[in-house]
């Protein structure tokens, strides 16, 4: 299989800073991921939700921008993720996504 998504992530307060985008790319022998996020509260800790479940924690620059490049070990399979999310600490939804079937 060939798994290819690049796309915005939408805010959860449209009228808040935080904004950001993805590029997930698989297939059966790697996955090449990438999440670029600005907007956010330096001092904050984040995290990388999956299917609503907290996968990785993202720690933003001084400038607020949060940059992964490597897909949790403990994800689940590509084809089987539905949700992409960035949470505050309070697990609040700050930036999402749904993924196609």
């Amino acid at each position: 299989f060939q798994y290819l998504v690049k796309r915005n992530l939408t805010p959860d307060d449209e009228t808040g800073p935080a904004a950001g985008s993805i590029s997930l790319i698989a297939n059966h022998q790697r996955i090449k991921f990438r999440l670029l996020a600005g907007g956010l509260v330096p001092e904050n800790s984040y995290h990388l939700a999956l299917n609503g479940e907290s996968r990785m924690i993202v720690q933003p620059d001084a400038d607020g921008r949060g940059d992964i490049r490597t897909w949790p070990v403990d994800a689940p399979p590509v084809l089987d993720l539905r949700s992409l999310a960035i949470w505050d600490a309070g697990s609040n939804v700050v930036l999402r996504t749904s993924l196609p079937r």
